[in-house]
């Protein structure tokens, strides 16, 4: 199963860092360690964003995203650290419809497993129906489409707000894999 420190440091450090941003752009407005300012206040938080401490970021991710997706008991490492990412990338839980989606053409017209909903609810049938695709060797085609749908959601952000084209290099080099 699923290690949340590992993950939530990488993340955090190589990813977001520790720095503070607030530029009148960004829709997330202020910024640190990759939480924006209403997901913060959202979890109790209401210190200055720029004092926000690792610990205390790490406290807030993993109540809003890890625990929330339950990611603990996903069977690979790698697809929970793709799913952390882009739930702390995307927000808004965009990323459990497009995991949906995905293991409903995955199972090769239901024969590997029945289609589940497409709700954006990441309870236990998510979760086993997940866990039942890796089991039988879909981790692969999983990352490929959680990295496409973080690549299709960076185009049309900046797409539909050309401001945020100033990030989309960005947001492609340090956060889209091979």
């Amino acid at each position: 199963m699923a290690d949340f420190f590992p993950i939530a440091n990488e993340v955090l450090e190589n990813m977001e860092g520790g720095a503070y941003t607030n530029d009148p752009d960004d829709p997330g407005k202020e910024t640190k360690w990759g939480i924006t300012i209403g997901v913060a206040r959202e979890n109790n938080y209401s210190g200055l964003m720029k004092d926000m401490d690792e610990a205390t970021a790490l406290c807030i991710i993993k109540k809003a995203v890890w625990d929330k997706l339950m990611l603990d008991q996903c069977k690979s490492q790698k697809v929970a650290r793709e799913l952390f990412e882009a739930s702390v990338l995307v927000g808004n839980g965009a990323e459990i419809p497009y995991l949906q989606r995905t293991l409903n053409v995955l199972n090769r017209n239901q024969q590997d497993w029945p289609d589940i909903n497409v709700d954006g609810g990441f309870g236990p049938t998510t979760r086993d129906t997940l866990n039942k695709a890796l089991s039988i060797g879909r981790e692969s085609n999983i990352l490929k489409a959680l990295n496409s749908f973080e690549g299709f959601h960076f185009i049309t952000k900046s797409e539909r707000n050309p401001v945020l084209e100033k990030y989309t290099n960005g947001w492609f080099a340090k956060r889209i894999e091979f």
